[in-house]
């Protein structure tokens, strides 16, 4: 079962004990699928009930396969330094740890967990010689920038926060005519969410979406 990535608890694990007990002969009064068995499994099979993280167990190998290929084909004609990436993340600025030491007599209870966000849209060529950030926040002018004439990062409004078709549309215009200044011809490779599909001629990016559903495994820019 974990080999598919399916969850396996306590009640599943007993189950399953109680199935082979029986295939071995075994009857109810010979054993008991009880907690001290299930800890006593645990400790002697370094077994930890955890937290499963991310959706890399659910793509499948062949998508993975075919776009490896695909992707070789692709930077046949792109050096590093041409070969770019485009992901958005979301920064909460005002949210806390949700684990800390405390006594043992000390209360358990925390505070109300702020989600305040901004949106991060990071760039970045395959040789790191070239990296940028965009953000995107709720307020057209915000506090903290009052009194900054040159701000090192671009910074785009909307109301909640997050990247839209128009953002997205003048990132990518930016970025087009950065390259046409550098004589620069790159790839791009984006996830294929629908704010990323543009009908705009680029004349120095040519665009490649990663396949449906892939990111957790072919989005470079999670894993950096």
């Amino acid at each position: 079962m974990r080999k598919q990535r399916q969850v396996l608890n306590s009640e599943v694990i007993k189950t399953k004990a109680k199935y082979f007990a029986e295939k071995f002969g075994y009857g109810e009064d010979d054993f008991k699928a009880t907690d001290p068995f299930i800890a006593g499994l645990k400790r002697r099979n370094n077994i930890l009930f955890t937290n499963q993280f991310g959706e890399s167990g659910s793509v499948e190998t062949n998508v993975i396969e075919k776009w490896k290929t695909e992707l070789n084909t692709y930077l046949t004609n792109y050096k590093p330094g041409n070969t770019y990436n485009l992901d958005e993340t979301a920064l909460f600025y005002r949210l806390l740890p949700s684990k800390t030491f405390a006594f043992g007599n000390e209360s358990r209870f925390g505070q109300k967990k702020f989600k305040d966000r901004i949106t991060l849209v990071l760039i970045s060529n395959a040789d790191g010689t070239d990296r940028s950030c965009c953000m995107i926040g709720k307020s057209k002018n915000p506090r903290a920038f009052r009194g900054i004439k040159n701000l090192p990062i671009e910074y785009y409004s909307q109301k909640n926060s997050w990247i839209n078709s128009s953002i997205y549309k003048n990132i990518i215009i930016k970025l087009n005519n950065k390259m046409k200044r550098l004589n620069k011809n790159i790839i791009l490779f984006v996830d294929n969410c629908s704010t990323h599909i543009l009908d705009i001629d680029l004349s120095n990016i040519v665009i490649k979406f990663l396949p449906s559903n892939t990111t957790s495994v072919t989005q470079v820019l999670i894993k950096m």
